[in-house]
């Protein structure tokens, strides 16, 4: 049985004991500074005890165990008898992934946003093991953050946080997938370049080629020609240029976190071949360094855009948007465009029937005079 003692330095301390499958136990000690954290320590531990002893422990209470931190993830394992390692990953874990991805990924700013709204996800579902999580708990979380008077697009991020960490569980069961991301006052509008002024922006470009060592104007075809976001063409390795197949192939360190190939455009291919052969030793195709993020792209892009005279409101990402829209224009294909584009709803992809518009209005075509 458990043993709750006073500890001079510590508060309170619980020694208490594990019993495995194979007969072989384990005796581990807990620290508890409040009074009323110990007695409810000492009492989720008599429980664990008392079941592991009568071997009649069930998987929900071992990841309850394991997300309160009384048991480690290999004792986990090994009560189950599973080798299922993701079914008991931890808050904790997921944590540290996070944080690792974020602190890479985003600017310094970001990153401490990112973190704040991670540190109040995990706290709400403290309780509940990842693994555990329901779409209704994930909703009931959203309400909660609604009642709080949180405006919609903030709601909406903790959503893409929550997505991020189930994926490291299973990206296709993850319930955070199945709840859409919450609309704000208005609907996003996707602004595409016309073609004068992407002649504009190819002409500055042509300026400002040698910046992001020389590889700024491949990376803003590879944008236009083929669509990928950019933390994905920095992501690019030479093996994921498939010159055989025509495919580039974008690996699932993406936002969607999902594989796919695209059909690589003519106007690329040559570009493709070329770069593949001079970085075939390289690790990417385009990364040189770990300091060259997709903000630095983002920012280099928003220079050129600006020195060719583009409206101030036109952001980098208008290059993605224009490779959708212009790709729905000639096929009409929401299937295929959704599949180009990696969105993982096609309603992401009917939003983009608003942005094409025909050269000439069909409202020309009325006429009422002789």
């Amino acid at each position: 049985m458990p043993h709750l003692y006073n500890n001079s330095k510590r508060g309170s301390q619980v020694k208490y004991r594990v019993f495995f499958p194979d007969g072989t136990h384990r005796d581990k000690i807990k620290f508890r500074k409040k009074e009323t954290e110990a007695q409810q320590l000492f009492a989720d531990v008599t429980r664990l005890e008392s079941l592991s002893r009568q071997r009649a422990i069930k998987k929900d209470e071992i990841k309850f165990c394991l997300n309160m931190g009384y048991l480690t993830k290999e004792e986990a394992l090994q009560l189950s008898g599973t080798p299922d390692v993701n079914s008991f990953a931890t808050w904790h874990e997921l944590n540290l992934k996070y944080e690792q991805w974020s602190r890479e990924h985003c600017r310094p700013y970001t990153h401490t946003c990112n973190l704040n709204r991670l540190y109040k996800i995990i706290d709400y579902f403290k309780d509940i093991s990842p693994a555990n999580l329901t779409k209704e708990n994930i909703e009931s979380y959203i309400s909660f953050r609604k009642n709080n008077g949180l405006h919609p697009d903030t709601i909406s991020k903790d959503l893409i946080i929550i997505r991020h960490l189930l994926d490291n569980i299973s990206p296709d069961t993850n319930p955070a997938r199945h709840i859409p991301l919450l609309k704000g006052d208005g609907e996003k509008i996707r602004r595409a370049l016309s073609r004068g002024e992407i002649k504009a922006f190819m002409e500055s470009l042509e300026r400002y080629k040698h910046l992001l060592y020389g590889n700024i104007k491949p990376i803003v075809l590879i944008y236009l020609y083929a669509g990928l976001r950019p933390s994905e063409i920095l992501r690019l390795k030479p093996s994921d240029i498939d010159i055989e197949n025509n495919k580039i192939h974008v690996q699932g360190q993406t936002k969607t976190r999902k594989k796919r190939s695209i059909d690589i455009h003519p106007e690329l291919s040559p570009l493709l071949k070329k770069i593949k052969k001079k970085r075939e030793k390289k690790e990417y195709l385009f990364k040189e360094d770990r300091k060259t993020h997709s903000h630095s792209l983002s920012r280099t892009i928003k220079e050129i855009m600006r020195e060719a005279g583009l409206p101030e409101d036109v952001p980098p990402y208008a290059l993605r948007h224009s490779f959708v829209s212009y790709l729905l224009k000639s096929t009409r294909d929401l299937t295929y465009v959704m599949k180009m584009a990696g969105h993982t709803n096609i309603k992401t992809t009917q939003g983009y029937l608003s942005v094409i518009e025909d050269k000439e209005s069909p409202m020309n075509q009325l006429k009422f005079s002789g």
